[in-house]
């Protein structure tokens, strides 16, 4: 459901990833949640492509396993080899190095 407030858009799915490895087949359910900020994030982000060339998106994304607990990882679009140690992983716009290694 998609759900707009007065600084952002929120969405949460359910999602259900069905594996099969032979004649074992294994369902894995996720909640993912989306946020994109029209409030002050977004302001912010403008303000500093503006003033300092910076661009990105006040936006994130973040998948958490109603089942079995993960190492969260870190994701810049890609995997980072960065782990979130929260059990879920997150994607945004992270500012990382020119080897995607660590944040800057």
């Amino acid at each position: 459901a998609v759900r707009r407030h007065a600084d952002g858009i929120n969405r949460v799915v359910d999602l259900a990833i069905k594996e099969q490895h032979g004649k074992v087949v294994e369902i894995r359910r996720w909640k993912v949640a989306n946020r994109l900020d029209t409030g002050e994030a977004l302001k912010f982000a403008h303000d500093k492509a503006f003033l300092e060339g910076c661009r990105f998106i006040p936006w994130i994304q973040m998948a958490l396993p109603l089942r079995s607990p993960i190492q969260g990882l870190l994701h810049c679009f890609l995997a980072l080899p960065i782990e979130s140690r929260l059990g879920v992983h997150i994607n945004a716009f992270f500012e990382v190095s020119s080897n995607r290694r660590e944040l800057v």
